[in-house]
């Protein structure tokens, strides 16, 4: 039986499909005050959150807010940057390129080879680098799996094409980047606008991918540029950047037009909530937030929102905002927290306040009675 399976071709492997593969390990990626920065520009900064294996993230922003030097961070990419803070992996100080194996990236441009088919591109994939000791049959399965979950059976013989030879269409070649990364069966894949360029049908069907790979453990993390309502309802999590690399939403999916709608950013009716949260960072549209709240101020409120740590050169803030205190004793909706970690939060957000006592009282000796008020109460 061995022996047949070994000489299996790649169309010959339905029989083998209800074999149970083997579970892949699992890659949870953490940051607790992560900072980069070249020379005196920060192009990240206090950077906290976890990307959780089983999960798909989508990474959004204004231009400059550091989408791909997260993407970076991520990757352990971080040499030529100056970093402070810390990253977790699976809960533990590690180094990313020690994982490298089991981390796929995608990139914007393509990394198919023109002149060969679908198939051949796949299988040339999973040959390098999947190990050498496993079985032909078993590479093969794997490669099914990726074409059947990518929709890619109808082209599978046909050329992708160069720009000499006309081959597949640009939302194929798109699919076919996707699975050659996804045929080494990645803990980790970080995938840079995989969506851009494709209608609304073949974004769906390759994020119906992504989702089938993180039932299977995968942790998927991916840069997306103006998806739509539907497309982004098909993400589980949402990291929202704005510039200076600062952090202004970390959480679920579901949740964030609750978080922001108790700030008073209500998204109207027939918006897309997050252009709409992109174009408020960016001022394209003005509106009235509770208090004295500016679109500058929003990273600064998800810090204290959640107990983190106030960088210096933001505390000078924390004096323009008169209903700090109000703002954001809203539940805490980032990820689940131990009850270690929550003290920790308490005990930070403590000393925000402290840090902030001087200027408050200089500048708003009547907010910061009421502030005491609150805080006593």
């Amino acid at each position: 039986m061995k022996t047949n399976n070994d000489k299996l071709t790649f169309s010959g492997v339905v029989s083998l499909a209800t074999e149970i593969r083997p579970r892949r390990p699992t890659l949870e990626v953490a940051f607790r005050g992560l900072t980069l920065s070249i020379g005196k520009k920060k192009l990240l900064q206090c950077v906290t959150g976890k990307l959780s294996p089983g999960r798909v993230t989508a990474i959004m922003g204004p231009s400059g807010a550091g989408k791909t030097t997260f993407l970076n961070a991520v990757l352990g990419k971080t040499s030529g940057y100056k970093k402070d803070g810390v990253v977790l992996i699976n809960g533990l100080p590690g180094l990313m390129q020690s994982y490298k194996k089991i981390i796929g990236f995608v990139p914007q441009d393509d990394i198919v080879h023109g002149n060969l088919t679908v198939e051949e591109n796949l299988w040339f994939s999973s040959c390098c680098r999947l190990s050498k000791g496993m079985s032909r049959s078993h590479k093969v399965r794997i490669l099914e799996r990726v074409i059947e979950s990518l929709g890619l059976k109808e082209i599978r013989n046909s050329l992708v094409g160069t720009v000499e030879k006309r081959g597949i269409s640009g939302g194929q070649r798109k699919r076919v980047n996707v699975g050659i990364e996804m045929v080494m069966e990645p803990s980790l894949l970080i995938l840079d606008e995989p969506t851009t360029g494709l209608d609304s049908a073949s974004s769906q069907l390759l994020l119906r991918a992504l989702r089938h790979e993180a039932l299977e453990g995968v942790n998927v993390c991916a840069v997306v540029h103006q998806p739509s309502y539907t497309l982004f309802n098909m993400f589980d999590d949402f990291v929202l950047l704005a510039r200076g690399g600062l952090i202004a939403y970390h959480g679920p999916i579901y949740e964030v037009e609750t978080y922001f709608a108790g700030l008073g950013i209500k998204v109207p009716d027939r918006e897309n909530p997050p252009d709409y949260f992109i174009d408020i960072l960016e001022g394209i549209v003005k509106t009235k937030m509770r208090g004295n709240v500016t679109p500058k101020h929003l990273p600064l409120l998800w810090m204290l929102h959640n107990g983190y740590e106030v960088p210096d050169d933001l505390q000078k803030d924390l004096e323009n905002i008169d209903t700090i205190r109000e703002l954001y004793t809203v539940r805490s909706i980032s990820s689940e927290q131990s009850s270690e970690e929550q003290s920790e939060n308490t005990d930070s957000v403590h000393r925000n306040l402290s840090q902030s006592n001087e200027l408050l009282e200089r500048k708003t000796p009547g907010v910061f009675a009421q502030y005491g008020y609150y805080l006593g109460r």
